[in-house]
């Protein structure tokens, strides 16, 4: 008899379902504000696939899942307050990155979790593998790596967890994504869907995109690796490892099927026995194979045997200890703040020495060339050979990218085009009533025409002319001026209106609530919406019509002196839904409508 499965009618629910797929050991929690939940596990019954897609809709309600004997995606949970959290050390995230793309996880998701801005990281996988393995794997990949496993620092789904035959215990259950606070994050960690399909679209390009046969080679070295990954002192331990792994390598192939369990065990052995690593284990691995009994007859990857010791080599390096040596130590938490707080410091160092470098370049083409080029290509070219001119180094592609709104040629024109708007015209010379100022008299031995003016002459007052007035008499003295020198006096040159700076015209355009036309690129955010529970991912286009709102939270009121970096958030002028937040955008791609 067959089980009916009772999928949801909407085809975004059935793909849910079908990728968060086990049912029992599930957890709930009643939404109450931004108070944390209070989770409960059910374990007396499975949710049905119909009910869980109900409660994820559900906006008082929180839902989460286990794992089952199989798993088709991995999840890195990493709190706010965490030392590899990408808010308080990018680098340390990134490193992290780097260790699971080592062994095969080539792409990946990034949400926010809730509103307490946590990070959970999806890993999916093309195919499912053994729940257990792929715990141990990502548990030993980090630690190898040099990160701390435990919650609120850095947690790991499926977790890895003690074996018992009597009493088996569930895995860890986790937060489902996309729920009440929770968003996808770009690049720059900034929010951009809440979406349950883009989402799973997303999952299966990741999934399509990780190196799964590296994957399941890691998972397999670090099942084993598990019991023996870091021998010292132990001699009878070593010398008993030692014996079962030489007894394998010498029997070789006996049947198709044993490559991989060949590999791994002889690369085991030139790791942990003969302190291998690189290029040398790999190298060794190879040699190894092709020597032993079978090879020629039972071996189906002779033709790529060279490719696979390399990927049996970096997996074992990760997992396993040289015999005797000392396994790398990761560091107290305190020394690890301390330690991303320093990085943090010189990554913010090197963010501005490369803008610096950047808008110096931009200055050096403008003086250098008649005409900025219009390209892109030729422009990021020219910028680059710029840049090598000056400074002697090449800005990366990356950090070009980066901060493209200080080179790219559209926005260069866009700003000249405003400056050009923008500068004031000059008054005409102004007129002043005879009757209101007296022409000046110049003293009798003021130079006359035809001599030189350079030898000044200073005028000697008659004590008896002084009158009362705010100049001290010392000062006045000093100046050497008559009284009717401090009369004023029509300027040659004509005045001009200077400009007020950026921070001004904000709060003018935020008070008197003026319409402008934003003219960056497009950004996303999360806005609260009248009449919703939950906030939504909203977005701000180029050229779209807008006015500020939450002025009191925008940044110029605390930096007045740099124009570049101004935060003001906006919303649109005409929009269906009535937004109770605006979107943070930078205050210089803002200029007025032309109705405004």
């Amino acid at each position: 008899m067959t089980i009916a499965v009772h999928l949801p009618q909407s085809e975004h629910g059935k793909r849910f379902c079908q990728f968060f797929d086990h049912r029992y050991s599930f957890i709930e929690a009643n939404l109450n504000g931004e108070e944390r939940p209070e989770w409960k596990t059910i374990s007396a019954y499975p949710i049905e696939h119909r009910n869980l897609w109900n409660r994820f809709q559900d906006p008082d309600t929180l839902i989460g899942l286990s794992f089952g004997s199989s798993a088709h995606y991995a999840l890195i949970d990493i709190d706010r307050g965490s030392p590899y959290h990408p808010y308080n050390d990018e680098a340390a995230f990134k490193r992290l990155l780097g260790a699971y793309e080592d062994v095969g996880f080539n792409d990946h998701l990034l949400l926010q979790s809730s509103w307490s801005e946590g990070i959970h990281l999806y890993l999916p996988l093309p195919r499912s593998v053994p729940t257990h393995k792929l715990a141990v794997m990502m548990k030993l990949t980090a630690v190898r790596a040099g990160f701390i496993v435990k919650d609120g620092t850095l947690e790991l789904f499926p977790n890895a967890k003690p074996y018992s035959k009597d009493k088996p215990t569930p895995y860890k259950a986790h937060r489902l994504p996309l729920q009440v606070g929770s968003y996808l994050l770009d690049r720059n960690y900034d929010p951009y869907s809440d979406s349950i399909k883009t989402f799973l679209d997303q999952a299966e390009r990741a999934a399509e995109a990780q190196d799964i046969e590296l994957i399941e080679t890691a998972i397999e070295a670090a099942h084993q690796a598990k019991a023996f990954r870091y021998i010292k002192g132990d001699g009878n331990k070593a010398a008993a490892f030692r014996r079962d792994l030489e007894e394998q390598i010498a029997e070789g192939w006996t049947d198709f099927g044993q490559t991989n369990d060949l590999l791994r065990i002889i690369g085991t052995y030139g790791r942990v026995f003969e302190g291998l690593e690189g290029k040398a284990l790999a190298d060794y691995i190879t040699t190894t194979a092709q020597g032993l009994p079978g090879y020629r007859e039972f071996c189906r990857h002779q033709h790529h045997i060279g490719n696979r010791a390399k990927e049996w080599a970096r997996c074992i390096e990760k997992f396993y200890y040289p015999y005797g040596s000392d396994p790398i130590r990761v560091g107290t938490f305190a020394e690890m703040v301390d330690k991303g707080a320093k990085e943090n410091k010189v990554n913010e160092e090197r963010q501005m020495s490369a803008i610096d470098r950047i808008k110096r370049g931009v200055e050096f083409l403008k003086e250098k060339l008649s005409e900025i080029p219009k390209r892109v290509g030729e422009m990021k070219d020219a910028l680059i050979n710029a840049i090598v001119e000056l400074f002697g180094v090449r800005p990366s592609d990356q950090t070009l990218s980066r901060y493209r709104e200080f080179w790219h040629p559209d926005i260069i024109r866009e700003v000249e085009i405003i400056i050009l708007e923008e500068t004031p015209q000059l008054e005409e010379t102004p007129q002043f009533d005879a009757l209101d100022i007296e022409p000046e008299v110049p003293p009798a031995d003021a130079p006359q025409e035809g001599t030189s003016p350079d030898i000044l002459q200073p005028e000697t007052l008659p004590e008896a002319e002084h009158s009362p007035c705010h100049t001290p008499p010392a000062v006045a003295g000093q100046n050497g001026q008559s009284a009717e020198s401090l009369n004023p006096v029509p300027e040659e040159r004509p005045s001009v209106y200077a400009t007020p700076p950026l921070y001004m015209k904000v709060k003018a355009w935020a008070s008197e609530q003026v319409s402008l036309i934003y003219q960056g690129n497009s950004v996303f955010s999360t806005v609260s919406i009248e009449g919703e529970k939950r906030a939504k991912v909203q977005s701000i286009e180029q050229n779209e019509q807008v006015i500020i709102t939450d002025h009191t939270h925008s940044s110029f009121l605390f930096r007045q002196d740099d124009e570049e970096n101004l935060l003001v958030y906006v919303k649109p002028l005409n929009n269906d839904q009535s937004w109770l937040t605006g979107i943070p955008v930078l205050a210089k791609y803002l200029q007025l409508a032309p109705d405004g």
